[in-house]
């Protein structure tokens, strides 16, 4: 299952070999940010299980559970870290292993629950990949991307399914009403022009990209960013150039391990509801969770 280690691949289809220069302080995650992260998660938890708690409906449930059901719930979460480390792994070229793969995978969960909305988890768990596994900041930030567009490529796919689902299932609740419905229908196909957008420029057209932010960067407050994310846009065209020369079995074999991870998340719901639960609709379920995973796409990728 592992790839080919990195000595056997030929240098012209590894990924582009990043500066070997350690972090800058500035850049470095700090510890204080996931500390106060992490405790306000707890303390909000905390104040959600005091106030809801209710011990007679807990009794019942751990007395009602199903324990061939709590198998697959624990089954299926290890598909899901599994096939995203052994992704990762693939796709690294033999950089990283299945195991540093599931690592970093978990890492890449975790820190996009704990970050904010507008970091977002990617960029933190490259960072973490690179210190783990002793490699370029540039090779782990190449990872990561194609990752992140196979996310979203996967989340183009979606959309069409969910908002053709939904005429036939109630995936959008009836009771919003047509102005909040439209709204939604409207944040879909919006969400879809833009990963359309997004991995069309990644993959085929970095160059636009590099203008959009090079006049966005003209900006005089903006002005000291401008080497740097000149810099980065460099190796984002190289990176697209090794993305575009792969075969096509390296793209299907990559988007078969995505299809496998997205797919444990939705199912992983439905069972854990169905280990508490017997009278509910497995599908509608599912599809509402398979509607929320898109979500999770976009903040992971943020």
């Amino acid at each position: 299952m592992s790839n080919v280690p990195s000595s056997n691949v030929d240098a012209d289809s590894r990924m582009p070999v990043g500066s070997e220069e350690e972090v800058s302080p500035k850049e470095k995650v700090s510890l204080k940010s996931f500390v106060w992260s992490i405790g306000l998660s707890l303390a909000v938890l905390g104040l959600i299980g005091y106030f809801t708690f209710e011990p007679d409906a807990f009794k019942e449930m751990v007395t009602n559970l199903n324990p061939w059901v709590l198998v697959a719930v624990l089954v299926t979460l290890f598909v899901r870290v599994f096939f995203g480390g052994w992704r990762l792994s693939f796709i690294s070229d033999g950089k990283l292993n299945i195991m540093a793969g599931i690592r970093v995978q978990l890492a890449w969960d975790f820190l996009s629950n704990v970050t904010p909305s507008a970091i977002g988890g990617g960029p933190f768990a490259a960072i973490y990949m690179a210190r783990d596994q002793k490699i370029p900041v540039g090779d782990a930030t190449s990872i990561m991307l194609f990752a992140m567009l196979q996310d979203q490529i996967w989340m183009t796919l979606s959309i069409p399914i969910i908002l053709v689902s939904a005429l036939f299932i109630e995936i959008i609740p009836a009771t919003f009403g047509p102005v909040v419905t439209g709204s939604i229908v409207l944040f879909f196909l919006g969400l879809l022009g833009y990963t359309v957008v997004f991995a069309y420029a990644t993959l085929f057209k970095p160059e636009l990209l590099q203008r959009i932010t090079t006049r966005i960067f003209r900006f005089r407050w903006l002005q000291k960013y401008q080497g740097r994310v000149d810099q980065e846009m460099g190796q984002l065209t190289e990176r697209a150039k090794l993305l575009r020369s792969k075969p096509w079995r390296f793209h299907i074999k990559g988007g078969m391990l995505t299809f496998i991870t997205w797919m444990s998340r939705p199912l992983l719901v439905v069972l854990i509801i169905a280990l508490v639960y017997t009278s509910f609709e497995p599908l509608l379920v599912f599809m509402i969770a398979f509607r929320f995973g898109m979500y999770w796409s976009v903040r992971r990728a943020t």
